[in-house]
């Protein structure tokens, strides 16, 4: 831990992600913990913020996290633009960071052809829910060949 934050380098897909957790100060004063996951991409050596969010003390926040498995179905909880995915698209487990609340996530088209390995947090995804009902939709707006 060096200047009170805390550095973990959970893995290498599409470049090296880094979460970071650590306090911040509020224009009103008081010190507030947040955490934020950046990438660095291979080729270009520039970190990129993926996303911050707040913390708490000591991972306290991350307690949560350790109930999601690999290989477990999820659900995105937010649109990503970037990859043409929609809040509720259903995505799978591919690595769990047991001691950080970060997910790496993919989500593939029904023949199996991915779209995207999302680094996620938890409050970003849900488990997948016996009640929940499964749409079908068309990703940019091309027919899949079978």
């Amino acid at each position: 831990m060096a200047n009170g934050f805390e550095l973990f380098r959970p893995g290498k897909r599409n470049g090296v992600h880094y979460v970071v957790h650590g306090p911040i100060n509020t224009p009103s004063g008081r010190i507030a913990q947040i955490v934020t996951v950046w990438l660095v991409e291979t080729g270009p050596n520039v970190p990129r913020l993926v996303t911050a969010y707040p913390g708490s003390p000591e991972g306290a926040d991350l307690d949560m996290a350790r109930s999601l498995k690999e290989h477990e179905t999820v659900v995105l909880l937010h649109d990503d633009d970037e990859h043409g995915l929609k809040a509720g698209d259903v995505g799978a487990i591919v690595t769990v960071y047991e001691q950080h609340d970060v997910y790496d996530v993919e989500f593939a088209r029904a023949d199996g052809r991915p779209i995207a390995i999302l680094t996620l947090e938890s409050n970003k995804i849900r488990p997948l829910g016996g009640d929940d009902l499964l749409h079908v939709r068309r990703i940019d707006g091309q027919r899949v060949r079978v």
